[in-house]
């Protein structure tokens, strides 16, 4: 990745887990707008290599058929009922939304997230609305639902920014072993100031003075 606002070239590999800090103002969320291609003229180029050797060049990751995540730090989630965050259409009849294996594997991501509360043997959980601006779930809840969502539609590169502050130290744990098994296989880039959040990543990439510096530490 690299561009005209930030200068040095940084490097994002699947089975990473790049941990961007920086101090508040510098910088790191424009980053991520950039890089997404949501900036005019001041978006990033990159190059991706797929493990088939073909090459990706583009001016923003929207201008590909790349699959990307985004979880920011409000946990957005839709009004409607809890199921519409996971699937593309919704018509009212849950078991028409969801394949059998996909519902075993969001009762499994609920449970490694800490939100079992929300599961039912009857797939009623799903059909739960939590509200406009997901008012009817707690601030808790509503990151961890933001978090299951993205990860359920499994994109090739996964951005948080700062998508867990303000849980507690039992579901930021478990937020973090999470995101430690998805990186396996795909590319994780994290903005946080919660230095707890260090301990899972590969790399530090700290912004200082507009220019990426990789470190060991903060």
């Amino acid at each position: 990745v690299h561009g005209d606002g930030l200068k040095k070239y940084l490097e994002l590999q699947a089975g990473t887990i790049t941990f961007l800090w920086g101090e508040s103002g510098s910088g790191k969320t424009t980053f991520f707008h950039r890089l997404l291609g949501l900036r005019k003229h001041i978006s990033f180029a990159f190059t991706a290599f797929a493990s088939s050797g073909d090459q990706i060049s583009a001016v923003g990751l929207l201008n590909t058929n790349i699959r990307v995540g985004l979880v920011g730090q409000n946990g957005t989630i839709l009004s409607g009922p809890i199921l519409s965050n996971f699937v593309d259409n919704v018509d009212g009849h849950v078991e028409s939304g969801l394949s059998d294996d996909e519902y075993d594997e969001l009762t499994r991501l609920f449970t490694d997230l800490g939100l079992k509360q929300f599961i039912s043997d009857d797939m009623a959980f799903l059909n739960f609305h939590a509200g406009e601006g997901g008012k009817r779930v707690s601030g808790g809840e509503r990151q961890r639902l933001s978090l299951a969502a993205t990860l359920f539609r499994k994109p090739d590169i996964l951005l948080l920014d700062e998508p867990l502050s303000g849980l507690d130290e039992k579901n930021r744990s478990l937020c973090l072993n999470k995101i430690r098994e998805y990186s396996a296989d795909h590319i994780v880039l994290m903005i946080s100031h919660d230095e707890r959040d260090m301990r899972i990543s590969d790399q530090i990439v700290k912004i200082v003075d507009k220019k990426f510096q990789v470190s060991n530490d903060i």
